[in-house]
């Protein structure tokens, strides 16, 4: 996708994130997104064909992330670092998530829908699942915790957290 196309679609996302924070999405426009992006219809249209798949995209993007990081939790070598990403990650689209849970459009529970539990949960009896299975589980909570504060908290005391209470590091 070149620059341009890039851009256009995060005008189009942010616009989107903020016509959600002040209305009902029931009452947001293809109009109102485009407006408030400063693009034409047409723009819009080249990507989407309505709001619903704008907002499927933009949910889609939130539930790849979590994928990434549940799939990578087994091949993790420095687990500061892991934790460094995924946290930092995850407030990178704060904005996002906590437009779309105050629009009840989006619940923290989906992030972690049927694929990353099937990831979690893989056919495997070793004690070593086991703890997987916690430690994914300690991680999640602490992120949901902090999703449903509005992030209250700085990135580096939830990794400070997690640190402590998942890896008594």
């Amino acid at each position: 996708m070149s620059k341009d196309n890039n851009f256009t679609k995060v005008c189009i996302k942010e616009a989107f994130i903020k016509l959600i924070s002040e209305n009902e999405y029931k009452k947001i426009s293809i109009t109102n997104i485009t407006d408030k992006a400063g693009i034409n219809r047409t723009s819009f249209y080249k990507f989407y064909e309505t709001k619903d798949a704008l907002l499927e995209d933009i949910k889609n993007r939130l539930f790849e992330t979590t994928h990434y990081f549940v799939e990578k939790f087994d091949n993790v070598k420095n687990r500061k670092e892991y934790i460094n990403e995924l946290v930092n990650t995850i407030y990178k689209y704060k904005t996002y998530i906590v437009a779309l849970r105050n629009a009840k459009l989006l619940n923290n529970n989906e992030l972690y829908n049927t694929k990353v539990t099937n990831l979690l949960y893989k056919k495997d009896n070793s004690l070593e699942s086991y703890k997987r299975i916690s430690d994914i589980g300690a991680i999640t909570g602490i992120i949901i915790k902090w999703m449903e504060n509005d992030f209250n908290l700085e990135p580096s005391i939830i990794i400070e957290i997690i640190s402590k209470n998942v890896y008594n590091d």
